[in-house]
């Protein structure tokens, strides 16, 4: 399983490929229905521990950005949100089909 201090040179890279600033901190759970959430309040990721561990380091930094720009636009998918996303990560869509089928294989 991975631990939080090996995600985070990750988070730090992509917080600073996001432009979002402040403390961000990484944890794990067993989720049995999702592979991450945040808490915008307490600018906490979490981590689906069943999960994370089976991913490739591509399809984590996706995870991690995902929910960094939660923080950054709100906990909606806007168009914005999509477009910074989408220029984050050309091959998107195939990440997203990996990481589900990870998970639904979990």
């Amino acid at each position: 399983m991975l631990k939080t201090k090996e995600v985070t040179p990750i988070l730090e890279e992509l917080k600073e490929r996001t432009g979002v600033e402040g403390v961000v901190k990484v944890k794990f759970k067993p989720f049995k229905k999702k592979i991450a959430s945040v808490s915008l309040t307490n600018r906490v990721i979490y981590l689906n521990s069943r999960v994370v561990s089976k991913l490739t380091r591509k399809e984590l930094e996706f995870l991690i950005a995902h929910e960094l720009l939660h923080l950054k636009h709100g906990l909606f998918h806007s168009e914005e949100f999509e477009k910074e996303l989408k220029n984050l990560f050309e091959s998107k869509e195939e990440l997203e089909i990996g990481i589900l089928r990870k998970f639904l294989e979990n």
